[in-house]
């Protein structure tokens, strides 16, 4: 009877766990879902404040609660995961490990259709494809379940799934769903527009998911999960068109990713991925059938907060850049008024990233006016000029923007290569949207080569580094060979 199977969501709260949750309640199951904040129990949905990650709330909740089911959407290092295996295996019925599209590598031709046994990240020779951490690290974790003793897991492969308030285009997670409600355009980098994709509606995922449950032939298999429909990202963006209003332009990848800072997800993204569910059809025997995309958008976007998107206050850097990639005019109206000013600012220092793009490794050169700077991009180093008196209006400022906003009481490390024509000391300090600032370092610079390394932490999250002319003589000149910016 279902009634009295008993099923266990780790992790369970995001796009596909949530519709699960409430697929397997109507069907009848009992439901008991851990999540890290309180939520209110829903008839036969039981929810558990806990970390899942935490070995000891883990072990308390398998004893007290002994359920038949798990399903495990949580994100474990190798580590975590090999400390932890056998216990979940040996707790339950069967385990579900969700697993992604993600752990495939690339296929020979845009036909071809990836099925359960095509080639992994994780057993190419290609080492680019660690790049791909999340999909790397999952194909570990599968290796894991291959070699065990126990077999009584299931493997289940899930595509791009969206659902209620989380809708995926290309690496990102809302981003082009919040500028269509602002009327703002979209840009898709040109070596997306004819990859094909496959994107499945969380309702989908979730009903499908179901009938793998105590299966007798899903035991030690592996499955992927996902609809049956393809499509490029160019006629996924039409079909986003016509639901979200989303308009588009297409745009080089180049100026997509110094906009979303999405390098690493690009590389799976950038993928053909043609999902073969012929096996799942041949086990299950099934007549489920799954929402179009047009039809899954529409309903998933009928059943979210539409309050989410029309105050977004995210990455803001990302948006001011993508304004500008796709010429993009935007209402300031629209933008959620507590950031408005926030917003004016970053497009301001975007606008002046992009007319320089002067960058070293992953840090890019931003000036707030040309009064008291001049940059250039050489062939092996930027070469930075004080000009105008400081006795001249505006921002004497020249900013370093990483590609990542920096945290409060993160630990940074910071090294930097550089030529001066002068002695002089430079004050470094951080500074964020409103201009407040904090030192960090006063480094003394000396005529000539100069090699500095420190490490800081900041007191207010932040998002540039800087330092300013008054520390400068007019005509002076620094030649950046090299920069690093990383977490500790």
């Amino acid at each position: 009877m279902i009634e009295n199977i008993k099923v266990l969501l780790l992790g369970g709260t995001g796009a596909i766990g949530e519709n699960l949750g409430e697929v397997l309640n109507k069907k009848g199951y009992m439901v008991y879902v851990t999540s890290r904040k309180y939520r209110k129990n829903a008839e036969n949905v039981h929810y558990i404040q806990g970390n899942a990650k935490d070995t000891a709330f883990l072990k308390k909740l398998l004893n007290e609660y002994k359920v038949d089911i798990i399903f495990d959407f949580m994100l474990y290092t190798v580590e975590q995961f090999q400390g932890r295996y056998e216990l979940l295996l040996s707790s339950c019925k069967q385990y579900f490990f969700v697993s992604s599209q993600r752990v495939y590598a690339d296929v020979y031709n845009s036909k071809e259709e990836l099925d359960e046994h095509c080639l992994r990240k994780v057993d190419s020779i290609d080492e680019k494809w660690k790049k791909d951490n999340y999909g790397y690290v999952k194909g570990l974790e599968e290796n894991i379940l291959f070699g065990s003793i126990y077999k009584n897991w299931t493997i289940v492969r899930m595509s791009i799934t969206f659902s209620k308030n989380r809708f995926q285009f290309g690496p990102l997670d809302n981003f082009d769903v919040v500028r269509a409600i602002r009327s703002q355009c979209s840009g898709i980098p040109d070596t997306l527009v004819n990859t094909y994709t496959t994107l499945t509606y969380g309702v989908d995922a979730a009903n499908l998911l179901e009938m793998l449950i105590l299966h007798e032939n899903a035991y030690s298999e592996v499955f992927n999960i996902s609809s049956k429909e393809f499509y490029t990202w160019g006629e996924v963006a039409d079909i986003y068109k016509e639901v979200f209003g989303m308009n588009y332009k297409i745009i080089s990848e180049k100026e997509y990713l110094i906009a979303t800072n999405t390098k690493n997800m690009m590389l799976d993204r950038s993928l053909d991925r043609k999902i073969d569910t012929s096996k799942f059809w041949k086990v299950v025997k099934g007549n489920y059938t799954c929402h179009s995309l047009k039809e899954g958008l529409r309903e998933a976007w009928n059943s979210s907060d539409k309050q989410i998107f029309y105050n977004g206050t995210g990455k803001l850097d990302a948006h001011t850049l993508m304004d500008i990639f796709t010429n993009t005019n935007t209402d300031i109206n629209l933008i959620n008024p507590a950031i408005q000013n926030k917003y004016r600012i970053m497009k301001r220092r975007s606008l002046d990233l992009v007319k320089n793009y002067l960058k070293i490794r992953d840090v890019y050169f931003v000036t707030e006016d040309h009064v008291f700077w001049n940059g250039k991009q050489e062939n092996k180093y930027v070469h930075i000029q004080r000009t105008g008196s400081s006795k001249g209006n505006g921002c004497k400022w020249y900013s370093l923007m990483p590609k990542f906003e920096l945290k409060e009481k993160q630990k940074y490390i910071f090294a930097v290569k550089f030529d001066s024509n002068i002695e002089t000391q430079m004050r470094i300090f951080a500074h964020g949207y409103e201009y407040n600032s904090e030192n960090i370092i006063i480094l003394p610079i000396k005529q000539g080569r100069n090699l500095f390394k420190f490490t800081f932490v900041l007191n207010n999250t932040a998002r540039f580094l800087a330092f300013t002319a008054t520390d400068f003589e007019k005509n002076s000149e620094l030649k950046i060979w090299d920069m690093y910016i990383s977490k500790y």
